[in-house]
């Protein structure tokens, strides 16, 4: 008898898949976690263009993902937000993480993925911990699309890119070149803790 996958299975993936298509636009990696999934689903690679113009080059800045596709993730929808229930365990769980976490949802009838970096949602939110636990989205603000470049790259905290090698500028030194040394250096104790013009 062959094996059943169901309708669920489907969605999940085409949220994945939407997730994979809009970080690649961003000109950066998502990985998927294929291996014991307890809470997340993969993770993004922040890249950014080589300053010599050469392809691209990684940060170090790295963001796990939780997504989440379907109606069944979809509640309260309005034309302008929609919330999406979650566990506690959950939660917690991303909030004490020590990396950013996002929190994607697919939106079947929208076509869209929202999204929110679960740290700063849950110190924005006065009781989130409270039950009834759900994450809301707002449609206008929390589209995850290839604009949103510059919040995934603050998120991984990541630097913006060093000056280019090509480029020339003249610098001066504040460093006096000493030519020879006093025969006596003389210093007196104070009791002054700060400066005072």
């Amino acid at each position: 008898m062959s094996k059943t996958v169901l309708p669920s299975k489907f969605q999940e993936w085409k949220g994945l898949d939407r997730i994979t298509q809009v970080v690649h636009e961003m000109k950066c990696i998502f990985r998927e976690i294929t291996k014991d999934d307890y809470g997340l689903d993969g993770e993004i690679e922040v890249v950014r263009p080589r300053a010599d113009g050469k392809g691209h080059e990684t940060t170090g800045g790295i963001i796990k993902v939780q997504a989440k596709s379907g109606e069944s993730h979809v509640k309260q929808d309005t034309e302008s937000s929609f919330i999406t229930p979650i566990e506690k365990a959950d939660l917690e769980g991303w909030y004490n993480a020590p990396y950013p976490v996002f929190f994607i949802v697919y939106h079947p009838r929208d076509d869209k993925l929202y999204w929110k970096e679960i740290k700063s949602y849950v110190l924005s939110q006065g009781a989130i911990f409270k039950a009834p636990l759900h994450v809301r989205f707002d449609k206008a603000t929390d589209v995850f699309d290839s604009k949103c470049l510059d919040k995934v790259t603050a998120a991984a905290r990541v630097s913006p890119p060093r000056i280019s090698q090509e480029q020339r500028e003249k610098l001066y030194s504040n460093l006096l070149l000493v030519k020879a040394m006093p025969k006596t250096i003389s210093y007196a104790p104070t009791s002054a803790s700060t400066f005072s013009v």
